[in-house]
């Protein structure tokens, strides 16, 4: 409409000045590609794209004659053999940047290759000329990057075809596209990305990895859009921000990427975000967004567009949950010895609190709805933990048969984790500060993921001092006392498990802290448990934080893990603990 009214404007100026003066020459007419760069300027994009089709082997230009390409856009008879690029696949688009004078770069990429996937320089121009491209793999495996810089800012784009109707993606990494195929639909609210960073970094302990960022916000005014950009924003920019941050200090990166995808269904636009911390740790945002109304929609209003009843949608996300569940850990029988913590985990991951109205949902562009659901958490030490006490286990637990149990899971998943690092050592990305240990780039996310369960665990510990006191005057008089020792000591594993397990899915392997607190904390307070516990709790991250600081600092502006750190001083302290004990029992 704007368009029209412009060129009704420019008419009425055009009739009263040849009105005014007969004998006035009328003005050349624009071009075609003129007026499709202003166009594509006037919709806010530094390019524009259009899908021409599939072609088989030959000639472009011959096939862009044959297939009526050349009549459509003229501009296309003066294409030189340089301006068409050719890369293995069948789908022909057409570039044309805003700004006549942009540069315009194609190269090869590779969306196989996680650490390089830009390749080759294929095609460089400094004229803003169009170019036509033919490749692509498959429709979701563009082979493609166009890269355009003018004055309208610069846009970095893989031409490639929607999943969710088939029209031209106008997806950018960053900048804006418009597409110009002919009856392309405009009407959606189109994406830019508020964050679009990608780079390959190396950190100051030598930790690489390939790292994107692509932080998503809509390209409109209405209240619905506005709101879903204001949570984008406070959600993801403090994570990018931190990440950049570190990578200014030279620190390691823990949030590995933020990608996002889009799904449109009738009025209905899914936005999903995708953000990974590694070791298989990720999570989801989604946002309902109405393009007929401008309004932000709940889960609840997605039932109600999608004629989906509430109950039913839960039922059938209930049930699907368990199923994943039985899936990823078997049925579980009464005979199981983990068949009490696995019912407990089947049970929260089944209940109200886990399943109801707020769980993220999406439907994609056939309609069909999908959720976003975790299904247990950081049970990795836990079956660790779970596995030692099974193998010790023989008519009850002894300290001994627990420590050789230890070494030899221990030593079985050293041996794995040797493996891994020589076979794919490439694959390891920053999981080697995992291995390590260390502090270097945490935060608040990182807290706020593990809080639920750590605050769990330390609210049990304080429970327990009484019982723990009881234990220690050993296993008959405690049994005559009326403590269930096998059953408590398990439960003790358990809690424990559960503490360690989260502490290390954000620090990684730190050593020592658990040997060398505790005795500290020991010869400062004594052995009650009412007061050992709160003073091991104190002195253990006072010590860690105490750790990192100095490795902080004692080699800038690299960094020592703070896992070193504190081997050094716990090796020393740990055979001070046994020569004590051994002097003091011969005493």
């Amino acid at each position: 409409m704007k368009r029209a009214l412009t060129l009704l404007l420019a008419a009425l100026v055009l009739t009263g000045a040849l009105s005014a003066c007969g004998n006035a020459p009328r003005p050349a007419e624009e071009d075609p590609l003129t007026l499709l760069r202003q166009e594509i300027a006037a919709d806010g994009s530094q390019l524009g794209v259009a899908y021409l089709g599939m072609m088989g082997d030959g000639d472009m230009a011959a096939w862009l004659a044959d297939s009526g390409w050349t009549q459509t856009f003229p501009f296309l008879t003066e294409l030189t053999a340089q301006q068409t690029v050719t890369r293995p696949g069948n789908e022909v688009y057409c570039i044309v940047p805003a700004d006549a004078g942009a540069s315009l770069t194609v190269r090869a990429y590779d969306p196989l290759n996680d650490t390089s996937p830009v390749g080759d320089v294929l095609y460089e121009s400094a004229d803003g000329a169009p170019v036509c491209l033919r490749g692509n793999i498959s429709d979701i495996m563009p082979n493609m990057e166009v890269t355009v810089s003018g004055n309208g800012g610069e846009a970095v784009y893989r031409p490639a075809l929607s999943l969710m109707d088939g029209a031209v993606s106008i997806i950018a990494d960053c900048g804006s596209v418009y597409d110009f195929t002919p009856g392309a639909s405009h009407d959606a609210p189109q994406i830019r990305e508020l964050y679009s960073e990608d780079f390959d970094y190396t950190d100051g302990v030598g930790n690489a990895g390939h790292y994107t960022y692509r932080v998503p916000q809509l390209l409109s005014d209405t209240a619905g859009a506005s709101d879903i950009n204001r949570a984008i924003d406070e959600t993801y920019t403090p994570i990018v921000q931190e990440a950049l941050e570190c990578v200014s200090a030279g620190n390691s990166l823990s949030c590995l990427y933020i990608a996002w995808e889009t799904y449109q269904y009738g009025d209905i636009l899914s936005l999903v975000i995708s953000c990974g911390w590694g070791y298989d740790m990720n999570d989801y945002s989604v946002y309902l967004y109405d393009t007929a109304s401008g309004q932000r929609l709940t889960t609840a209003d997605l039932l109600t567009a999608l004629h989906v009843d509430e109950t039913a949608f839960l039922d059938a996300v209930r049930q699907t949950a368990a199923e994943r569940f039985d899936g990823q850990y078997g049925t579980i029988s009464d005979d199981d010895a983990f068949a009490d913590a696995l019912a407990e985990r089947r049970a929260w991951t089944l209940s109200d609190e886990n399943i109801n109205m707020d769980v993220p949902a999406y439907t994609d562009g056939a309609g069909r709805l999908h959720v976003v659901l975790p299904i247990g958490s950081i049970v990795g030490a836990f079956v660790t933990t779970m596995l030692i006490y099974a193998l010790a286990y023989q008519k009850g637990v002894s300290p001994v048969k627990m420590i050789l149990s230890g070494m030899a899971v221990s030593a079985l998943f050293g041996a794995f984790n040797d493996m891994i690092k020589t076979f794919f050592a490439d694959s390891l990305g920053n999981a080697s500060g995992f291995l390590v240990g260390g502090l270097n780039g945490t935060g608040w996310s990182h807290f706020g993921m593990i809080a639920p369960y750590a605050l769990c665990g330390v609210l049990l510990c304080f429970l327990l001092p009484s019982k723990m006191n009881i234990l220690m005057l050993g296993d008959e008089t405690a049994n005559s006392l009326g403590l269930r020792t096998e059953r408590f000591r398990f439960f003790l594993i358990a809690i424990s498990s559960l503490l360690s397990g989260a502490a290390i899915s954000v620090a990684g392997l730190i050593s020592f802290v658990g040997l060398v607190v505790p005795h500290i904390a020991r010869l400062l307070v004594g052995s009650d448990y009412k007061y050992l516990f709160p003073a091991s709790a104190f002195l253990g991250f006072t010590l860690v934080v105490a750790c990192d600081t100095i490795g902080r600092v004692i080699m800038p502006p690299g960094e020592i893990p703070v896992s070193i750190i504190l081997s050094f001083i716990g090796a020393p302290f740990f055979l001070y603990l046994l020569r004590t004990r051994e002097t003091g029992g011969e005493g």
